[in-house]
């Protein structure tokens, strides 16, 4: 992981050659992550010709001061093309709304994913059924963090060195994390996009609506199957095809106007 002075290097992933740039999205990432794990989701975006960077564990030893520096830089690059959006998960998804709320940074919008509860604790399994030589979290939090096969996987590739485990305790979000903005995110002026999943062990679905309610301009969409990192879920396609969808309303004003609508009645058959 980071130093006690440095943090990750931040990865990017740039829109295809020819292709104007729709937007940025800076994406933070939680508790014992690496920004490598987010590879997928910044590629797809990519795709869709958003810039995408990616910075790491605020909550590691370089700490939130560090981390946040380097998301104010990234956002304040010359010729950066908006709508600028910060996307965190886990801890990064504290961070982000911490940063927007006090004003710290000036952005178009906000993704929250897998927004934890600071005041819950993580029993991580620790059976006999898990324990293997790699420890006796590695197999156990795969599942716990994703539902993607692919990325169980990758989480466990130790050559990848992607992920801390063990990190996924209350203990390791630092104070200023934990601190209520309640209050200050209310004034939150950008809309907010949430994605949580329905089954998420770490943060249930049912106690983080609340925390969406004191957002005035926020929509929260569940994830089947999302567990806590649902922007790694089985249903990563149809996450990130969410992402696009609310981007690209972003881009038409702070009101998302609705790009593709249903038509009222169809497939009804007549009485």
């Amino acid at each position: 992981m980071s130093s006690a002075t440095s943090p990750d290097t931040p990865l990017s992933w740039d829109e295809p050659p020819g292709l104007a740039p729709r937007g940025t999205v800076v994406v933070l990432a939680g508790r014992g992550e690496r920004p490598g794990v987010y590879e997928r989701f910044g590629r797809r975006l990519a795709a869709d010709a958003y810039r995408v960077r990616a910075v790491g564990d605020a909550t590691a030893d370089a700490g939130v001061e560090a981390v946040s520096l380097q998301v104010k830089s990234l956002l304040e690059e010359p010729g950066r093309p908006g709508p600028l959006v910060l996307a965190g998960s886990d801890t990064g998804a504290l961070l982000a709304l911490r940063l927007v709320a006090l004003g710290s940074v000036t952005v178009d919008g906000l993704i929250l994913a897998g927004l934890p509860d600071p005041t819950l604790d993580t029993a991580l399994d620790t059976g006999p059924d898990t324990a293997l030589d790699t420890g006796p979290d590695a197999v156990a939090e795969p599942e716990l963090r994703a539902s993607c096969p692919a990325h169980q996987k990758l989480l466990r590739d130790a050559d990848r060195d992607l992920f801390q485990t063990g990190a996924l305790t209350r203990e390791r979000i630092p104070a200023e994390l934990r601190e209520p903005i309640e209050d200050t995110a209310a004034g939150v002026a950008v809309p907010v996009l949430g994605l949580h999943g329905d089954n998420d062990q770490l943060s249930p679905l049912a106690q983080v609506r609340a925390r969406y309610t004191g957002l005035p301009h926020a929509e929260l969409l569940t994830v089947a199957d999302g567990r806590h990192d649902v922007l790694n879920a089985a249903n990563h396609r149809s996450v990130a095809a969410s992402v696009v969808l609310w981007l690209e309303r972003l881009r038409l004003g702070a009101g998302l106007p609705p790009i593709v609508t249903p038509v009222p009645g169809a497939g009804q058959v007549p009485a």
